[in-house]
């Protein structure tokens, strides 16, 4: 947290009332099980974006497309690894072009920026679309680790929150009557020792409570989707956004194109040059992680073991294995995964450089002390893991 002084003058917005215009609702179950909300026990998608920058909140009372601005930026270094800082300039230049162009400052309606953002893009990036968020404290949480950040409205009471909120956390500080409005991003959070919800406000990272959660923050949650976003998401819930974009507006929201099935491929059994010590087997899978077995799909960067000895046809005693391996649906382009028999210190050197949907490799590796190997990649895929013979 940063002190208070002379210098710092936050300038608080007007949050004007909600149009009547219908409004896409989130669907609260996407890339998750039917009724379950869930979230992992801390986030935080702000801290490494620091520091955040005024943006003109400090002279006027454009705090929607401030923390609109933040969102763009949170939200493509989380899924395309962009570095997009919104200027200044660009930020206050659409405010008084889009929000206010005759001048006066009124402060916005989160509906209205979201549509003009959408219409003509901030900083050279449009949203496909944007959808309001139910007010519910586990969704929420939910929303942040799924998407990085979520952006809000809320009313703030002075000198409780406007200025002394800067050294500690945001708490309702009723009976205070309320000063004015503002609108920020949230994108963090942790759950103990006291669960708080960190936000980006005023160029700085804070964090509320849950009493301020239910007295202070308006019904006023939004998510604006973008094109990065809605490809990172699995296909149920692209499928499950569109059809809420389609009900609401009448339009269709343009999807990704749907991975093309591809078949398993049939293994060719490992011919070695020389066959002493070597047994050849007839191909046996030990491992689709599509099925969740071995752990399910590989993430990025973690070291990931297989048992191979003892599965298969391959005895405990072999000490080498001939593999056919198929790297399925990395994140990006072109990715690298490496197999190695040595769990502690995983190598960047490339076994199989994955592209496309499906990647082939032959590999034949060393066992472990105790037969397994080590799969370790840039990014997260799928494996298939079938065995053709072995060493002894």
């Amino acid at each position: 947290m940063i002190a208070v002084n002379a210098d710092f003058q936050p300038k608080l917005g007007h949050i004007l009332p909600e149009p009547s215009r219908p409004k896409i609702m989130l669907p609260a179950d996407l890339a998750l099980a039917p009724g379950a909300i869930v979230y992992p026990v801390s986030d935080d998608d702000l801290t490494p974006e620091l520091p955040f920058d005024w943006l003109g909140n400090n002279a006027i009372g454009d705090c929607v497309i401030v923390a609109n601005a933040n969102l763009q930026r949170v939200q493509l270094k989380r899924f395309a690894n962009l570095n997009i800082r919104p200027t200044a300039a660009q930020v206050v230049g659409f405010y008084w072009q889009y929000i206010n162009p005759d001048g006066v400052d009124r402060g916005a309606d989160s509906q209205t920026a979201l549509e003009q953002i959408k219409a003509h893009g901030l900083a050279g990036r449009a949203p496909l679309m944007f959808a309001k968020v139910r007010k519910d404290w586990d969704l929420i949480h939910q929303v942040i680790s799924l998407f990085g950040a979520v952006y809000f409205a809320c009313n703030l009471q002075d000198p409780a929150h406007r200025y002394k909120a800067v050294m500690g956390v945001w708490r309702n500080a009723d009976p205070q009557p309320v000063y004015g409005s503002h609108a920020v991003l949230m994108g963090a959070y942790v759950t103990s020792p006291e669960p708080l919800i960190g936000f980006a406000n005023w160029a700085q990272v804070v964090e509320l409570d849950r009493t301020f959660f239910d007295h202070n923050i308006l019904d006023d949650f939004w998510l604006p989707i973008y094109p990065e976003t809605l490809a990172a998401l699995d296909r149920g819930s692209q499928e499950r956004l569109a059809a809420a974009y389609l009900a609401t507006t009448g339009s269709v929201l343009p999807l990704p194109p749907a991975p093309v099935p591809v078949p398993d491929p049939t293994p060719t059994p490992y011919q070695p040059r020389s066959t002493v010590n070597f047994t050849a087997i007839a191909p046996a899978r030990l491992y689709d992680t599509r099925t969740g077995a071995g752990g399910g799909r590989l993430v990025g960067k973690t070291p990931r073991r297989f048992q191979i000895a003892g599965l298969g046809g391959v005895p405990s005693s072999a000490k080498a294995v001939a593999l056919s391996v198929v790297a399925l649906g990395p994140q990006v382009s072109l990715a690298w995964l490496n197999l190695s028999p040595d769990p502690a210190t995983p190598v960047n050197l490339s076994t199989i450089n994955a592209y496309g949907y499906a990647t082939n490799g032959y590999p034949v590796l060393g066992l472990d002390a105790t037969g397994g190997i080590t799969a370790y990649s840039d990014w997260a895929m799928d494996l298939i893991i079938q065995v053709t013979g072995y060493f002894v």
